[in-house]
């Protein structure tokens, strides 16, 4: 009689199954996927850049200067260029009045208004909403008015030549503006900066102090 022959240890451990994870009660280390590379879309990506990751000229971008450069004594600083008032020149060099006689020769926006083109009131308004700067001259035959605006406002005034009143100031000269204007005569508007007009407010506008 024939034995049936004992397995031996290398083939009873090929015979068994492998141990799962529940029973060795180990886990097993899962390895991560690979991410994905994704596929170019073909849009451009929007990339945002910081001010201050900018070249500036003359941090390390060369900047190229034309002309000769200005000469500056080493050691003193950079000179400041003085504003240049420009020379002025009175308009009416012969008026009798301290307003007429300083206003300046600056040419004329308006020239030629009478009133049968233009009603004064109205002009005058539009000037004050303009806030406009500047002065008014009417002249009938030898008479003269002056008016100067401020911020649209009149400030001052003056009228001379007439032969039975001397050389007035004020409301009174500007009433005589608006005589003249109404009689048929010529206005024209002269504009000037602020800072021209400040100063010629300050004239009172009447006649010249007769020299001694």
């Amino acid at each position: 009689m024939t034995l049936p022959e004992k397995p031996t240890p290398d083939a009873a451990r090929s015979a068994a199954p492998e141990p799962s994870e529940t029973q060795s009660g180990t886990r097993r280390r899962k390895t991560a996927p690979e991410a994905a590379t994704p596929a170019p879309t073909g849009r451009s990506e929007t990339r945002v850049v910081r001010i201050q990751d900018l070249p500036m000229p003359g941090v390390g971008t060369p900047v190229t200067v034309t002309g000769p450069a200005p000469s500056v004594p080493a050691g003193s600083a950079t000179p400041v260029p003085a504003k240049v008032i420009p020379k002025l020149h009175a308009l009416f060099p012969t008026a009798q009045t301290h307003l007429g006689h300083f206003l300046p020769a600056v040419a004329a926006t308006q020239l030629g208004l009478q009133v049968d083109f233009c009603d004064l009131h109205i002009f005058l308004t539009h000037l004050h909403v303009q806030g406009w700067n500047g002065f008014l001259h009417v002249q009938l035959r030898r008479e003269h008015a002056y008016a100067l605006l401020v911020d649209g406002r009149p400030v001052a005034a003056a009228s001379e030549g007439a032969a039975d009143l001397p050389p007035l100031a004020g409301e009174r000269a500007l009433a005589e503006l608006m005589r003249l204007y109404q009689e048929g005569g010529n206005a024209s508007a002269h504009p000037l900066l602020p800072e021209y007009a400040l100063v010629l407010s300050s004239l009172q506008g009447g006649p010249p102090a007769s020299s001694g």
